[in-house]
């Protein structure tokens, strides 16, 4: 986070404390007041601001008269961990959260905070917990919520009506997801080696060189080469073809230089014989689970071995 989101982040704790507590209850804290006694103190930047003690920011809270027995340490020391985080750069990333204000957000605030991809985080728990593990997740696109649909199906969670399976919207029928399930994932097949995604950016997990620009002509004809024999990209030296037959397609006229370079006389009559008839791979794979992985869609990172090319035990299939 940044100085003025970690700042921010501090306001909307204090709120939530003093919505907990009340208006009108001596204990209540003056945001505003709290982050112009941050500034006073000389943290005017991130690095200033991290090396701000809980008792430093007890100090800033605690407005004159006060005359509790008891200070909010506590709320002082949540308000510690968020001036410490670290900037990643990322200005879009959700502010912090703590989990005593998650225990009085709305359902609609909770969806909004939501990350699909991480359903175990405070925010994910809570709202599984409110909808007693039944689905009421509606996507947009990929993992994109639909808020206002997905709010809808939990309040019927909440009046006591089971989960649904699927939804009508706008004349089209969208599934439901629990916590912790999302939509089925494409991504574009690895030409050299089947069954193997590309990364999103088109990058070849096994040789690190992206594919980006390749028309799919291109990378269906290589795909054939591979399922018939003519390029082995299998072990001992398979990374070195697989290189060389990257540095080919990044160039103009790949398929003919392919020829030149490989032969492929077979690939060649096959992929003639499958353009005229529809039927070149479309090189386009679909997780087969639903569920959140931590290995993801390279599973443990292990390179590719002579067995798995094209074999039915690989983690993917075609779409």
């Amino acid at each position: 986070m940044s100085y003025q989101q970690k700042l921010d982040s501090a306001s909307a704790l204090i709120m939530s404390h003093n919505n907990i507590l009340g208006e009108g209850h001596p204990g209540l804290i003056d945001p505003a007041e709290f982050i112009q006694n941050v500034k006073i103190t000389g943290a005017t930047n991130e690095d200033l601001l991290k090396s701000l003690s809980h008792e430093d920011i007890l100090k800033c809270m605690l407005m004159p008269g006060w005359k509790q027995p008891v200070t909010p340490v506590i709320l002082a020391k949540e308000i510690a961990k968020i001036f410490r985080e670290k900037d990643n750069g990322n200005t879009d990333e959700k502010k912090y959260v703590s989990k005593r204000r998650i225990e009085t957000m709305s359902t609609h605030d909770l969806l909004e905070t939501y990350d699909a991809s991480e359903p175990n985080s405070v925010v994910g728990q809570r709202l599984n917990s409110i909808a007693k593990g039944e689905p009421f997740i509606v996507f947009d696109s990929g993992k994109t919520l639909d808020v206002e649909n997905s709010k809808k199906l939990l309040n019927e969670i909440k009046d006591g009506f089971p989960g649904r399976q699927y939804i009508e919207i706008k004349g089209q029928t969208k599934q439901i997801y629990r916590i912790g399930e999302l939509p089925d994932q494409y991504v574009e097949e690895n030409p050299l080696y089947p069954t193997r995604p590309l990364r999103p950016d088109g990058t070849c997990d096994q040789t690190g060189r992206s594919w980006a620009g390749v028309p799919l002509d291109v990378r269906q004809f290589v795909y054939l080469a591979v399922k018939l024999g003519e390029i082995s990209v299998t072990v001992p030296n398979g990374l070195m073809v697989a290189n060389s037959a990257i540095s080919i397609v990044l160039g103009d006229n790949a398929i003919e230089n392919l020829k030149k370079n490989f032969g492929l006389p077979k690939t060649s009559i096959e992929f003639a014989k499958r353009s005229k008839t529809d039927e070149l791979p479309k090189l386009r794979l679909v997780l087969p689970k639903n569920k959140v992985s931590s290995n993801g869609p390279f599973g443990a990172g292990k390179n590719v071995s002579e067995t798995c090319i094209g074999q039915p035990n690989a983690p993917f299939f075609h779409k």
